[in-house]
């Protein structure tokens, strides 16, 4: 009889504790973090910094591009066609102190190229502003092409 009773107040103290634990509230979930990118939504700032047209001379794209809220990048340069006498073509990716553009310096800049083709520049650790220009050289020099960049947004 003394282990039936003492059995049945094991039991009961057990249904108690499950009981009680029944209105305790779990834990929320942690939230899992994820170190994996959607291949379409990895670079999110879409820039064209130079639709395709043929450059005879020297340029730039204009008003500074704001990214301050990208880490990094790439500009595809894309070249069509080339005509002239030993034209060579330098494009530069440049940090600007503003947005007007005021003074700007170059950061990463492509090989002299002299052929068609499609040219990456890598980039990272840039200014807020930025903008690309192009340095064309040689005799009656003409580059059809276009400058495109993606920036993926900081973490």
């Amino acid at each position: 009889m003394k282990s039936f009773i003492g059995t049945t107040k094991l039991v009961t103290g057990i249904a108690l504790m499950l009981a009680a634990s029944a209105f305790i509230a779990p834990a929320p979930a942690q939230a899992q973090i994820s170190t994996t990118y959607d291949a379409q939504a990895a670079f999110i700032k879409e820039v064209t910094f130079s639709a395709s047209s043929a450059k005879t001379a020297n340029g730039n794209s204009g008003t500074p591009v704001d990214l301050s809220a990208y880490d990094v990048g790439i500009v595809i340069v894309n070249v069509t066609a080339v005509s002239g006498t030993s034209p060579t073509l330098t494009v530069n990716f440049q940090a600007c102190q503003d947005a007007a553009g005021t003074i700007c310096a170059s950061h990463t800049a492509t090989a002299s190229i002299t052929a068609t083709g499609t040219y990456l520049l890598k980039l990272n650790q840039y200014g807020r502003y930025a903008n690309v220009n192009w340095v064309v050289g040689g005799t009656s020099p003409s580059f059809t092409m276009s400058v495109y960049g993606a920036f993926k947004p900081s973490t």
